[in-house]
């Protein structure tokens, strides 16, 4: 329907854009010029809008996206294209990967704190073939191919994790991926700012 084409039209729009942002962010941190912007951001409303444009690519593959929350606000010290760069390789990577009648689960949490400082925590489980101990060995480094094929006719070029990691690393954070015995886990642990009251 015309509604359909226009909604359709305005979404690869919307995506054409945030890949231009990403190329940007690409190079600028191939150069490691770029820095995070001294700003609040919440990542709860970034990364919520991230996943409701996955949930389409996701149903095209027969695949469930569920995410939950445990709080109103994750307040960062960051922009938002370092936090759509986090979530949106973790969650493509997954679709990628997962098989269809699959659920891939994305939940973001605040541990307990073990010392004063609070972190957020970005938890992302897939379905796929997993992780085997040369994939992990290999991770986060650029153009990287893992054991795993992609599901569906989808590419890699090998960099998704590596801009994963160097943009956590720029955030102060940790990244780290998992086996499972049912697929494959990958963490970020990012700071949060300190707000008062």
């Amino acid at each position: 329907s015309k509604d359909e084409r226009q909604e359709y039209g305005r979404e690869m729009q919307h995506m054409a854009t945030r890949m231009i942002d990403q190329i940007s962010a690409t190079l600028a941190t191939a150069r490691q010029r770029h820095t995070p912007a001294a700003i609040q951001t919440n990542a709860r409303v970034v990364w919520e809008h991230v996943l409701s444009a996955s949930r389409q690519g996701a149903q095209e593959k027969q695949i469930a996206l569920q995410w939950s929350f445990d709080r109103d606000a994750y307040v960062l010290r960051t922009d938002e294209h370092m936090l759509v760069t986090i979530m949106e390789n973790l969650v493509s990577n997954a679709i990628k990967f997962s098989p269809a009648g699959t659920t891939i689960e994305v939940t973001v949490k605040v541990p307990q704190a073990v010392d004063e400082a609070e972190h957020v925590r970005l938890e992302v489980y897939d379905s796929g073939p997993g992780l085997n101990r040369e994939d992990l060995g290999r991770l986060f480094r650029p153009f990287q191919t893992l054991s795993a094929r992609p599901t569906g006719t989808e590419g890699s070029t090998g960099l998704g994790l590596y801009l994963v990691r160097r943009t956590v690393e720029i955030l102060n954070g940790r990244v780290w991926g998992e086996n499972r015995p049912d697929g494959a886990a990958f963490f970020v642990e990012l700071p949060l700012a300190d707000v008062p009251s």
